[in-house]
């Protein structure tokens, strides 16, 4: 039987705002969602979430804290991830696309105004009341 994979995806502050991407979802659309990906073997949580922001925006990132687990459970397409929650601020670098053929841009939103077609898995979080 196969198992659930493990997520991290990644909150990044700055000020009021929250750096996000428009990326390809599940179903192929573009949807905004914060950086993230799959914890590597042996690998620490908050490495993971330092290595994905790296790899998706060309930054660096701090003060990182674990702030929610969730269960992400996608049956239309097969997938089940238990996905880590990390909260950051950016430490340095100007976040650009680095993964041209996943994301196509970039922008910091404050959280009072985020867009309407978000990922699924970023919805969850923001529908736990994490952001109020």
């Amino acid at each position: 039987m196969k198992k659930p994979e493990v997520g991290v995806d990644v909150v990044i502050r700055k000020g009021d705002t929250i750096l996000l991407h428009e990326r390809k979802g599940n179903n192929n659309d573009w949807v905004w969602s914060v950086p993230g990906g799959h914890l590597e073997i042996f690998e620490e949580i908050t490495d993971c979430a330092k290595r994905e922001t790296h790899e998706e925006m060309g930054v660096s990132i701090k003060n990182l804290k674990v702030v929610q687990i969730l269960n992400n459970i996608y049956k239309d397409i097969g997938k089940h991830y238990v996905t880590f929650y990390v909260d950051s601020e950016i430490a340095n670098g100007e976040p650009k696309i680095m993964e041209p053929e996943k994301c196509r841009s970039i922008k910091w939103f404050k959280i009072s105004e985020l867009p309407k077609n978000l990922f699924s898995s970023f919805q969850k979080l923001i529908d736990t009341g994490y952001f109020k």
